[in-house]
């Protein structure tokens, strides 16, 4: 409730009156906009970190690597499984003791 209130500006009438679509609408909306401003801020900070005077060979090589964000955050293909099986194999060891 106060997410609605605060970030999106609503009133309560409203807020009690919305949908579930119509808040999602609203909420993927607001991630874009956010996601929009962390791309521009990337942009800026990449520019001044590489036009100064620091050892080129420590820099990050490309965006990506200096600041992930939204779609670059994807999760590489078979870490879930690995992940799952680390779990499983603590949960094995926690069982047996």
């Amino acid at each position: 409730m106060s997410f609605c209130l605060g970030e999106f500006g609503l009133s309560f009438d409203y807020l009690y009156t919305m949908t579930m679509a119509e808040f999602n609408i609203r909420y993927f909306a607001l991630n874009r906009i956010e996601e929009k401003k962390d791309l521009r801020t990337r942009e800026i900070s990449y520019s001044s970190l590489t036009g100064s005077h620091l050892d080129p060979k420590k820099l990050p090589k490309n965006k990506k690597e200096y600041w992930s964000i939204g779609a670059d955050n994807i999760i590489e293909k078979g870490r879930i499984d690995k992940m799952k099986q680390a779990i499983l194999k603590a949960q094995q060891d926690y069982n047996t003791k």
